[in-house]
């Protein structure tokens, strides 16, 4: 203060997760976005990739980001269950590489807004086993690469576990003065804490968090910036998707392979959304099971024409009590 010194507030990732502990309306939200943004915009999707579980509803323009892998709303069970698979199966991936070759890895920042309705909602609906894996890439990821930065309403809304693995806290405005106890502060010694400003818990000192004023356009710029790049080397950030409702045979049908045994691709598998292939061996049955109308039928026909593509001479013998 003497030397009337403003300087710029950075975070590193290098150093820890980050935490954002504000009330709505204070910023917090508006400072994770930020953060995604000021990401992608110093590093190439191949340096660092992205993934955000959106619970409190603000990270929903950065799905567009080249850098981005996905950006999971809070309804969207399926894809928060796989891109938290994928996810823990990265932190195995790297504890099993060199300390060499993990340093050449990618960059990874797993954005959460509202963390503790998150993990609620997780345990709710999912179960305490997905939980379980949220709660590992906090604890775990920071050491091979992975960086949470994540908004909770007050400091008091995460567990001691958690709050014990991030190495940078920014604390906003809160609802209740008192919670800034936990800080050794009062509310009453604090200015006027207005939108986007907080505290840093660490040093005490104050931080004004830089807007974005049209998000939108920023995100357009960067994925501009990323078409005109001439050379691309390395790998982007995997994309979550979901299990298609139809598959069109068409997209399955070239996998088929003769010979014994006879490949035959019956669709796409949940697991990782890849063409999932039945080996069929001579001799061996079959068994399509399901209630009426549930695809049964279908999949006997399909069963039936790729078998005949795959072995012409194969004879199909059909015995129905109907068409």
């Amino acid at each position: 203060p003497a030397n009337q010194a403003q300087p710029s507030f950075e975070w590193s990732a290098a150093t820890g997760h980050l935490g954002l502990f504000g009330m709505v309306g204070s910023g917090a939200a508006t400072a994770l976005s930020t953060c995604v943004l000021a990401t992608a915009s110093l590093a190439a999707p191949e340096e660092v990739h992205i993934y955000a579980l959106d619970f409190g509803g603000s990270l929903h323009a950065l799905a567009e980001l080249p850098h981005v892998g996905a950006v999971v709303a809070a309804h969207e069970t399926e894809r928060l269950v796989r891109c938290l698979e994928h996810l823990a199966a990265e932190i195995d991936r790297r504890r099993s590489l060199g300390a060499a070759e993990r340093a050449d890895q990618p960059r990874v920042l797993v954005a959460i807004d509202d963390l503790p309705a998150g993990l609620r909602e997780i345990e709710v609906e999912l179960g305490t086993e997905v939980a379980a894996s949220l709660k590992r890439i906090l604890r775990d990821g920071a050491p091979l690469g992975i960086a949470v930065a994540f908004t909770a309403d007050r400091l008091g809304a995460v567990s001691m576990g958690v709050s014990g693995s991030v190495s940078t806290k920014l604390v906003f405005r809160h609802a209740e003065p008192g919670d800034y106890a936990a800080l050794g502060l009062r509310a009453r010694d604090l200015p006027e804490m207005v939108p986007g400003r907080a505290v840093h818990a660490d040093s005490g000192l104050l931080v004004q968090v830089a807007d974005v004023d049209d998000p939108g356009a920023l995100v357009a710029a960067i994925g501009a910036r990323v078409a005109g790049r001439s050379a691309v080397t390395g790998d982007r950030a995997v994309a979550i998707g979901v299990l298609p409702a139809a598959v069109p045979m068409a997209a399955v049908v070239d996998r088929v392979r003769p010979g014994e045994p006879i490949e035959l691709p019956l669709g796409v598998g949940a697991a990782d959304l890849g063409v999932e292939v039945l080996s069929l061996r001579r001799g061996e049955h079959l068994l399509v099971a399901g209630q009426a109308h549930s695809g049964v039928s279908t999949s006997l026909r399909s069963l039936a024409r790729l078998v005949k593509q795959a072995s012409p001479r194969t004879v199909l013998i059909g015995v129905a009590d109907r068409d």
